[in-house]
């Protein structure tokens, strides 16, 4: 279905493309990123979890939940918020309505699960650089690689939706901005710490507020996010000057 959904529009696309509105812009990129990722997703559905009656085995279980979530993300993502439903989930990945309601109880359960799931991945994705690497060198890497995750298409697209729904669920929109603020955090004070630098007086979260919400804000509200990336190095130096104006202390 998400094949013929993207041939359509990538033919609507292609004849004026100097026409596309913002948020036609938006879904072009969006199904783009995902239109390959759905595929994977379908044929994991297919290949690992078995479409079989009553409970899942229990080597099954953990694939049921992966393909759960997977699929949920690429419905939410292609569709909205709004338009996803649960039975769509449970139908595209195989897992069945009673299996699906049991893990989760309701649509903002499994959206929320679905944005804590993303926000995890950008923290598993980043690569650390060897302890020892001269303090400014380690923060200048840990934050042009955590800007770089959380500018993902995939991250970007959810927190457009996040943000649409907290009228509706202001719960949701608090865990996302906890969970993503205290893993940022988390990282800027391990590339601290990791030099020697103690950061117990919130130089990691003023780092956070300085370089990355403004980025993640910006990018919320449409900006492109390759322009945000280009001028990452030159707020982290901005950022270095303020927070440690006589440069970093002796270890």
């Amino acid at each position: 279905m998400w094949r013929l959904l993207y041939a359509a529009n990538q033919q609507r696309w292609s004849a004026d493309p100097s026409g596309l509105s913002w948020a036609d812009a938006a879904a072009r990129s969006i199904s783009v990123t995902t239109w390959s990722f759905t595929d994977k997703v379908n044929k994991k559905s297919q290949d690992l979890v078995p479409r079989t009656r009553g409970r899942p085995r229990a080597e099954h279980v953990g694939q049921v939940d992966e393909v759960i979530l997977d699929i949920a993300t690429t419905l939410f993502l292609n569709q909205g918020f709004a338009r996803t439903t649960m039975d769509q989930v449970a139908a595209t990945s195989g897992a069945g309505k009673s299996s699906l309601y049991a893990r989760y109880a309701s649509k903002q359960a499994l959206f929320g699960a679905v944005v804590q799931r993303s926000i995890e991945m950008m923290f598993g994705d980043l690569t650390v650089m060897a302890n020892g690497t001269d303090p400014a060198e380690r923060l200048r890497h840990t934050g042009a690689e955590l800007l770089k995750n959380l500018l993902h298409p995939r991250c970007v697209a959810l927190m457009r939706m996040t943000a649409a729904e907290t009228a509706n669920f202001p719960g949701l929109a608090a865990m996302a901005y906890q969970v993503s603020l205290q893993g940022t955090v988390r990282c800027i004070n391990d590339a601290l710490t990791s030099c020697g630098i103690d950061s117990s007086d919130g130089l990691a979260k003023r780092f956070v507020e300085l370089v990355l919400q403004p980025a993640a804000f910006k990018a919320l509200y449409g900006a492109d996010a390759s322009t945000l990336l280009k001028r990452c190095e030159d707020d982290i130096n901005d950022a270095i000057r303020l927070l440690f104006p006589e440069g970093f202390p002796a270890v």
